[in-house]
């Protein structure tokens, strides 16, 4: 966790669940929650290709694919598994006291810009 990140809570952890696609809104950005294999990922929703949104993608054993275009990802590494120079932008997550909170970077912060 760096100064140019900031904490934000953005779900309660059972909103957050095993294989599912939780989308929340911080300004203009919308970050994508999801538990994969029992751990946290947060990470930006806008897909590298044409920045359609991920969060309304399709989750399934691992590999999210995004509706726009089929674009797919690897949801442990965020790696791209259509174009190998794609990648997901991942944030740092924790959850604690039953809260998911999020380091989301200073530059998309509405409040920072």
């Amino acid at each position: 966790m760096t100064s140019r990140s900031r904490p934000i809570t953005l779900a309660r952890s059972e909103e957050v669940q095993e294989g599912s696609l939780c989308g929340r809104w911080v300004g203009q950005h919308c970050i994508v929650l999801t538990r994969h294999e029992g751990q946290l990922r947060a990470f930006l929703s806008a897909c590298p290709h044409r920045k359609a949104e991920l969060a309304t993608g399709k989750l399934h054993e691992g590999v999210l694919t995004c509706r726009w275009h089929g674009w797919r990802f690897d949801i442990a590494t965020g790696r791209g598994l259509t174009n190998p120079h794609a990648k997901l932008e991942f944030f740092p997550v924790v959850e604690e006291k039953g809260e998911v909170t999020v380091w989301i970077p200073d530059h998309l912060l509405p409040w920072e810009s």
